[in-house]
């Protein structure tokens, strides 16, 4: 075997591509999951604004309070999860309603999420307010990213889960109790 043989067979260029597209091909495919599952977590962020939009209706119209249900809390959750379509757990979610004292939307700003020492969301009760009343209504929940190590990388929770949060603050409508 001479120089000149040796050279041309290292110079063969065949099957390049194949381990071309063997580098490029794994992380290509965890990028293309990566993307679906980002899309998945705003899909489920947007789906919670949506169902809490909704479901903060029958409080504002004052339908919650004057239906005679004795538990106020489950009946608003069982609404609110007609409206979550599948993508998040509805046995998950932490909900509250919280009376602002004074009537006024001002001191809503200063009513922050509570939680555990071990992170997890603590409920300041659910009491949806009377005729006139402002409310805050907000709704926790935590998102488990599917991906390996992509919930390292967008989490800043100890287990890895993405808080979503969706809060609305409003005034109830000037409702007759008992009316609706």
């Amino acid at each position: 075997m001479d120089l000149r043989s040796i050279i041309r067979r290292y110079k063969d260029e065949e099957g390049t591509a194949a381990i071309e597209f063997g580098f490029v091909a794994i992380p290509f495919i965890y990028m293309t999951i990566a993307i679906f599952e980002l899309c998945v977590f705003f899909g489920a962020a947007n789906t919670l604004e949506y169902a809490l939009s909704v479901s903060s209706r029958m409080v504002r119209t004052g339908q919650l309070q004057s239906s005679g249900v004795t538990d106020m809390q489950k009946a608003f959750k069982d609404d609110l999860c007609t409206h979550l379509y599948g993508l998040i757990d509805c046995s998950k979610i932490g909900l509250e309603a919280v009376t602002m004292a004074d009537g006024n939307f001002t001191t809503a700003a200063d009513n922050h999420a509570k939680f555990n020492a071990d992170g997890s969301f603590k409920s300041q009760g659910f009491d949806p307010g009377a005729a006139g009343s402002v409310v805050l209504i907000r709704v926790y929940y935590k998102y488990y990213m599917m991906t390996p190590l992509f919930g390292k990388l967008f989490s800043t929770q100890p287990d890895q889960s993405m808080p979503l949060t969706s809060t609305v603050v409003l005034e109830n409508e000037p409702y007759t109790p008992g009316s609706i």
